[in-house]
């Protein structure tokens, strides 16, 4: 009898779990037809074929929507819609953006011709801000509107103090802006060991006011006693800075007011850092030096 009664349960048991499982297959059925409260506006948006062809031909260039409307008279109709057409346009412009960012990222320079690949390049800031990282005298391809851009100058400055030369003539009385460039200029006189000589300092391109800035002024006759001569005439004639300029470079004493030029203490800082400053040392005080 017990054994009887368990294989009558499992019996019921399992006819439970079939009905269960039918109940659920019927379920998703009638959701999947549109039953169940689905109906036209169930579950499951049933998308227009031509609107999906559409939406797929518009992911295309021109030359691969070309080729798709020569598969049939269905993708050659839908192909030739305005606005997949324009679509392609735009998608192969894209293509080309990319393509330009990415070779930009190599030569900054490329942003010169920029305008030719992708019209409106110029004035990307996007690109722009590319290009002067890699070449920050590429400022100068840049349009009017980025080339006084606090970021983009900024930039450019930091990787090549020239670059000064390109920014606006507000940026170039931006305090910020000329000590990142006089800082650039700095490194690179350490780190490539060029001649100052052959190199433009940035103070030459910063405004006036900059030029008469002791605080920008003696920074960089501390880095290069040579920018005195960008200095204001003011500045030259101040000792503190034309002090700082000779103690860094003694041939420097040239650029000196005619009055400091006459100072001893001057005159010997000069020849102090270089003898040959002499030939700058009014010739009625050279005996004494």
């Amino acid at each position: 009898m017990k054994r009887y009664s368990k294989k009558r349960n499992s019996k019921k048991r399992y006819s439970k779990k079939r009905i269960s499982k039918k109940s659920k297959t019927f379920k998703r059925r009638r959701v999947l037809k549109g039953g169940a409260g689905g109906g036209a506006g169930g579950p499951i948006n049933h998308i227009n074929q031509d609107d999906l062809l559409i939406k797929i031909l518009s992911n295309l260039g021109t030359r691969d929507l070309a080729s798709m409307r020569k598969v049939s008279k269905k993708f050659n109709e839908l192909g030739n819609l305005p606005d997949v057409v324009r679509a392609a346009q735009l998608n192969d412009l894209a293509a080309k953006r990319i393509d330009l960012i990415r070779r930009i990222g190599f030569d900054g320079n490329l942003l010169e011709g920029a305008d030719e690949e992708v019209p409106g390049s110029r004035a990307d800031k996007e690109i722009v801000l590319i290009a002067v990282r890699e070449k920050g005298r590429a400022l100068q391809y840049a349009s009017d509107e980025l080339r006084g851009d606090k970021e983009v100058v900024f930039y450019a400055v930091n990787q090549d103090s020239f670059a000064l030369r390109f920014a606006s003539d507000e940026l170039r009385g931006d305090k910020g802006i000329v000590f990142e460039a006089v800082r650039q200029y700095g490194r690179a006189l350490q780190d490539q060991g060029a001649n100052p000589l052959l190199i433009h300092h940035p103070l030459n391109y910063a405004s006036e006011e900059l030029k008469n800035d002791k605080e920008i002024v003696l920074a960089t006759v501390e880095q290069d006693g040579y920018t005195l001569r960008y200095a204001s005439d003011e500045l030259k004639n101040d000792k503190d800075v034309v002090l700082a300029a000779v103690n860094q470079e003694g041939y420097a004493l040239q650029f000196a007011s005619n009055e400091l030029k006459n100072d001893p203490d001057v005159i010997r800082a000069a020849l102090n850092q270089d003898p040959s400053a002499r030939e700058w040392v009014p010739f009625h005080l050279q005996p004494m030096f």
